[in-house]
């Protein structure tokens, strides 16, 4: 993520035109925050979740510890959540690259339903381009945080990178048998609703992946990418009610989600060289009467 200079913008006084419930107390982003060799503290009145976006290694990885649990070894882009009251240690910080959200305490209940307290409080992120695009997104509103309306932007838009962050923690480490089960259940879910219009992020999520997790589990287990799995599931289902009925073409191109009947005919001709009408010919399983 690119910016300009370092920021701290307190929220927590900003009028809001919505009640949206998770609100900042703070959000910040600190491009080259100095080394530190220790330090130990704890944030009774706050939560604090900061993505740690790269750092200089040279001396090795840093060792933190929150909640009576330490991480060792988590290379960068990490996450890392600091719930209120818990004690935080680290050691051998490099210079790195932080972008911060704080909210207060008082949030501590709610935010404890997302899971965003469960077990691991710290885990490595692939930076993709819609984490990109979310940061952005945010410190675009940076410098005109108190206009009318962008404070409760800035709001929810941390909140969707929160989710999507929590999502890339659910599936990450996924156990290979765990991992194949989930897929088969998605495969399944996709051939029930292969004639509906599936947007495969939406898919993604309603089983707890991340876009980028989703499609990295779909690689590992189909040769084919999930728009060409679809696409052969409605063209198989178009061959079975072309030979097996006496449907208008445009009816069941409309049926198995293939639009108009001109581009289900290009389609046609492209996998079997023929149009659907010569396919209905050469394999009706019908009789003349």
């Amino acid at each position: 993520m690119n910016a300009a200079h370092d920021c701290h913008i307190h929220m927590s006084g900003v009028t809001r035109n919505i009640m949206f419930p998770y609100q900042l107390g703070a959000i910040g982003h600190s491009l080259n925050n100095p080394p530190v060799r220790q330090l130990h503290t704890f944030f009774p009145d706050q939560i604090e979740l900061c993505l740690r976006l790269s750092g200089d290694t040279r001396n090795g990885l840093p060792v933190q510890t929150v909640a009576g649990k330490t991480y060792e070894n988590i290379p960068y882009p990490h996450v890392l959540v600091k719930p209120p009251g818990a004690e935080y240690s680290f050691a051998n910080f490099g210079r790195r690259e932080v972008f911060y959200l704080i909210y207060p305490s008082g949030l501590a209940g709610i935010f404890r339903k997302t899971g965003i307290f469960d077990p691991p409080l710290c885990w490595e992120f692939s930076m993709n381009p819609e984490l990109e695009l979310m940061l952005k997104r945010i410190s675009d509103y940076f410098d005109t945080s108190l206009s009318p309306g962008n404070a409760d932007r800035i709001d929810i838009l941390c909140f969707q990178l929160i989710c999507e962050l929590l999502l890339m923690k659910k599936s990450a480490g996924l156990p290979p048998d765990k991992e194949h089960e989930l897929m088969l259940r998605i495969d399944s879910w996709i051939r029930l609703h292969a004639f509906e219009n599936i947007e495969f992020e939406t898919l993604a999520r309603k089983f707890g992946l991340s876009r980028s997790s989703f499609f990295r589990y779909w690689k590992r287990y189909s040769k084919s990418t999930p728009a060409k799995y679809r696409m052969d599931l409605r063209l198989n289902e178009a061959c079975r009610r072309l030979a097996g009925s006496r449907e208008r073409i445009a009816d069941i191109a409309q049926g198995v989600h293939l639009g108009e009947p001109a581009y289900m005919g290009m389609l046609f001709r492209q996998r079997y060289g023929m149009t659907p009408l010569e396919y209905r010919k050469k394999h009706s399983t019908l009789g003349n009467g």
